[in-house]
């Protein structure tokens, strides 16, 4: 079963009382958070942006690393 962004967006506007008109405003991850915190009762966005931060600095890591050990000369 598909479901179009305008689903997604009208279930996520609903379910946290946003007003979001576009799904790349989910990038920054607050709406995650919340959703989590719907569901668990205990989200921490300091610790959520925390671990984001982590996670695309070992990213970053990775491509450097990736591009040097190739990198034949």
């Amino acid at each position: 079963m598909a479901v179009s962004r305008s689903d997604l967006l009208a279930w996520l506007n609903e379910l946290l009382q946003l007003n979001y008109t576009k799904v790349e405003q989910c990038g920054t991850g607050g709406a995650y958070c919340q959703i989590l915190d719907s569901i668990y009762g205990s989200c921490n966005l300091i610790n959520f942006k925390q671990i984001a931060v982590q996670v695309v600095s070992l990213q970053f890591l990775n491509l450097i690393y990736r591009r040097y050990s190739n990198d034949t000369s």
